[in-house]
């Protein structure tokens, strides 16, 4: 059975075959293209959403920016009205009836990614093989060769449904984060921020081949973030794990160290703007070069 056919089906697939990864590289372009369009370009516009979804019934309107994974499992009806900023994973089949309307912001999503910390972790066996590559021995590789890891979840389950005959479900968690920025500390909108404009300052001032990045101190016992500059031979091909005497010595959790260093982070409440139930976003206004 093809990757496809599983995933229709409602079984455990493997995400990143050859086969899957060319539709969605098919479909990331339409959205490209249709979110470069303009609204008064119906003709082009229902052209790109011919090619990109499954199905779309007469008179149904989408405002853009739209984002669909793969585009050909959704089928929309007719009359459905979409406001801006559509997000669909439709790594399942989505259908959605006649008549409908969405607001701004509004995300459907079909798969999860781990819940389980060993799943978070890409477990390696003897050899220091990730399990997930288990899966998928053509796995794709980032610039520095490293495996772009997933489905770790899928395939243990499939083992353990293997092993014994019983029902067995992978559950994976991480995309819904995603879709929470409006609950995000003060303090993260804020170094966000901060991380942003010294991006944008350097690069008018002439000053590339930099890493924008933080510097954290204490000063008077209180948690403080430097905004700073490093040389992107530091950072490349590097990467900075939580340190195994912050985890307890039975593995399933998290010492005062962690707890520490964490808890500054996730401080304080923004100001957020709500219309009609939901926040409001800056919403910009493409103007004709």
């Amino acid at each position: 059975m093809r990757e496809e056919e599983k995933l229709l089906s409602g079984i455990l697939f493997s995400p990143g075959m050859p086969e899957l990864r060319a539709i969605k590289r098919i479909a990331h372009n339409l959205n490209n293209d249709y979110n470069a369009t303009y609204e008064d370009e119906t003709e082009k516009r229902a052209e790109i959403l011919e090619q990109l979804l499954g199905e779309m019934g007469e008179g149904t309107f989408m405002q853009g920016p739209i984002y669909f994974h793969y585009g050909k499992h959704t089928k929309i009806g007719k009359r459905v009205f979409i406001n801006f900023n559509f997000t669909v994973q439709d790594d399942a089949l989505v259908t959605i009836g006649d008549d409908c309307n969405f607001g701004p912001n509004v995300t459907i999503v079909t798969p999860v990614h781990p819940m389980l910390p060993d799943e978070r972790r890409f477990i390696r066996d003897k050899d220091g093989v990730y399990i997930s590559e288990y899966a998928n021995k053509d796995m794709a590789k980032d610039n520095f060769g490293h495996a772009q890891l997933g489905g770790l979840a899928a395939y243990l389950a499939a083992r353990c449904k293997e092993a014994t005959g019983a029902k067995v479900r992978g559950i994976e968690l991480s995309l819904l984060q995603r879709c929470a920025a409006h609950v995000a500390s003060k303090t993260d909108i804020e170094e966000s921020f901060s991380a942003g404009k010294a991006a944008v300052e350097n690069a008018v001032n002439g000053v590339t081949d930099k890493m924008v990045g933080f510097e954290r101190t204490v000063e008077n016992g209180q948690y403080k973030c430097n905004i700073k500059l490093f040389e992107l031979s530091d950072v490349a091909n590097t990467e900075k794990k939580v340190p195994l005497e912050w985890i307890n010595e039975t593995g399933d959790g998290l010492k005062q160290e962690y707890i520490d260093y964490a808890l500054p982070l996730i401080q304080g409440q923004t100001d957020l703007k709500i219309e009609d139930g939901l926040p409001r976003f800056v919403n910009l206004k493409k103007v004709k070069a």
